[in-house]
């Protein structure tokens, strides 16, 4: 697993190389993404919430909350690895930035918003596993395991663009923001990665 901190290095890498013209991210626009995701994040616990012993079979037909949850949470993706490319080369906010101090609470607040999406999913595992036919179909499994690790992974690019733009006492609080994150990942991978799913969360 990449750490954070070296993630962090290699944007900090990358940015000795990065054009001169590359715009300078501003605190409060890095606060208004959180509230984005934060917003996309809320969104996704419907779907999710909706998933039970029934409607599980109907993904196999291409119907019912699943593909839907599928294709918001690959929205949510799309959107995060945008704030990636854009953060990338942004010089570091200065101590005086009033805005930047806020910006770990910002992130914590999505943070709680995306672990409570998780553990809905965590739970509806349990659900849907059981099915004869469903829990181990590789569709369904191979699906959910691969939103899953590319979530994970651009959450892990976009926490390190973070910790890249603030101070050491902002990068303290939001790697142990995302270290809880992680570990519900990491619970939510467990629950849905089986021999089918190995070779894509590895």
């Amino acid at each position: 697993m990449v750490s954070i901190r070296s993630l962090t290095a290699v944007s900090l890498a990358s940015f000795l190389f990065w054009p001169l013209a590359v715009l300078a991210v501003t605190s409060s626009t890095v606060v208004d993404n959180f509230a984005a995701l934060k917003a996309k994040s809320i969104a996704l616990q419907d779907p999710a919430q909706n998933v039970n012993l029934i409607n599980a079979y109907l993904f196999i037909a291409g119907l019912g909350p699943i593909p839907s949850l599928i294709s918001q949470y690959k929205e949510f993706i799309v959107l995060t690895d945008g704030l990636n490319a854009a953060y990338l080369g942004s010089p570091p906010f200065t101590s005086s930035d009033a805005t930047a101090a806020t910006i770990p609470s910002a992130f914590r607040a999505f943070i709680v918003e995306h672990s409570i999406l998780l553990n809905i999913l965590i739970g509806n595992a349990g659900v849907v596993n059981p099915v004869p036919g469903v829990g181990v179909l590789p569709p369904l499994n191979t699906a959910m395991g691969t939103v899953l690790s590319a979530g994970r992974t651009a959450l892990e690019t976009y926490t390190a663009r973070i910790v890249a733009l603030t101070d050491a006492t902002a990068d303290f609080q939001i790697q142990e923001s995302w270290t809880g994150i992680n570990t519900t990942y990491n619970v939510a991978y467990d629950f849905y990665r089986n021999s089918i799913v190995t070779d894509v969360l590895g």
